[in-house]
C-alpha cells in the first residue's frame, strides 16, 4: 500500500476546486467573448460573400445556396472555439498553480513516487527513458481515488516539463530514489511559475487578423 501524502489531499482538492472555480468565471467569459465575436464576424462575412459571389441569384430558392457562403468562413469559427477551450484550460491551471503551488508539489510527488516505485523500482540501476512522460500521464489519469481537479492540474503542470529527463538527471547525481519525486516536483513548479501561465490574447488577435485577410482573398478568387 502506498503511503498517504503528507497533506490531506481531500482538503487540498477542495482548495484546488475553489481556485478552479475562481478562474472559471474568467475562463468562461473569455471563451464566450472569443466564440461570439468570431461567430458574428464570420456570419457577417458570409452574408456579404453570399451577394458578392453571385449566390443570391433571384427568388426564394436562392436562400438554399446560403450554406455555401458559410463554408469558406466556418473553419475560423471552429478554430476560435478550439482556441477558446485551450485558453480556458490554461486560465484554470494558472489560477491553481498560483494559489496552490506547494500543495500541487506535495500531491504530485506522492503520485509520482507511487508511479516510480511501481514501474521502475531503483532508479540507480536503470534510466526511465523517453517514454516516461506518456506513461506517467496515463498512470495519473487512472488514479481515480484522486479528484478530477487534482488529476487535471497535476497532469497539465507536469506536461510542461520533460519529467523523464529530469528524473534521469537526478538519478545520475546519486540522489536517493525516495527523494526524487519531491525534487522533480519542486523543479516543475519553479519552471512553470517562471513561465507566463495565463493565456495571451496574441493568438486570438493573430487568428482574427488572418480571418480579416482571408475575406478579401476568397472574394477576389471567386470573382475571377
Amino acid at each position: 500500500m502506498d503511503e498517504k501524502p503528507v497533506v490531506d489531499w481531500k482538503r487540498s482538492a477542495t482548495d484546488l476546486a475553489k481556485a478552479l472555480a475562481k478562474g472559471g468565471a474568467s475562463a468562461l467569459a473569455r471563451g464566450v467573448l472569443i466564440i461570439s465575436v468570431f461567430t458574428i464576424v464570420n456570419l457577417a462575412f458570409s452574408v456579404v460573400f453570399f451577394f458578392l459571389a453571385g449566390l443570391a441569384g433571384g427568388g426564394h430558392g436562392s436562400l438554399l445556396a446560403f450554406p455555401l457562403a458559410l463554408v469558406p468562413f466556418a473553419p475560423f469559427a471552429v478554430m476560435a472555439a478550439v482556441l477558446a477551450q485551450k485558453q480556458g484550460v490554461m486560465r484554470l491551471v494558472a489560477g491553481a498553480v498560483e494559489s496552490q503551488g506547494p500543495t500541487i508539489a506535495t500531491l504530485g510527488s506522492h503520485y509520482l513516487g507511487s508511479f516510480l516505485k511501481e514501474r521502475y523500482g531503483d532508479l540507480k540501476s536503470s534510466k526511465v527513458g523517453t517514454g516516461f512522460d506518456a506513461g506517467w500521464q496515463r498512470y495519473l489519469k487512472s488514479r481515480t481515488e484522486a479528484s478530477w481537479p487534482v488529476r487535471v492540474v497535476i497532469g497539465q503542470v507536469t506536461s510542461r516539463v520533460p519529467l523523464g529527463e529530469v528524473i534521469d538527471e537526478l538519478a545520475e547525481k546519486s540522489i536517493p530514489t525516495e527523494q526524487v519525486p519531491r525534487e522533480v516536483m519542486i523543479r516543475v513548479i519553479q519552471r512553470v511559475s517562471e513561465e507566463r501561465l495565463r493565456p495571451s490574447w496574441v493568438p486570438v488577435l493573430i487568428l482574427f487578423a488572418v480571418n480579416f485577410v482571408w475575406f478579401p482573398v476568397i472574394t477576389m478568387l471567386v470573382g475571377r
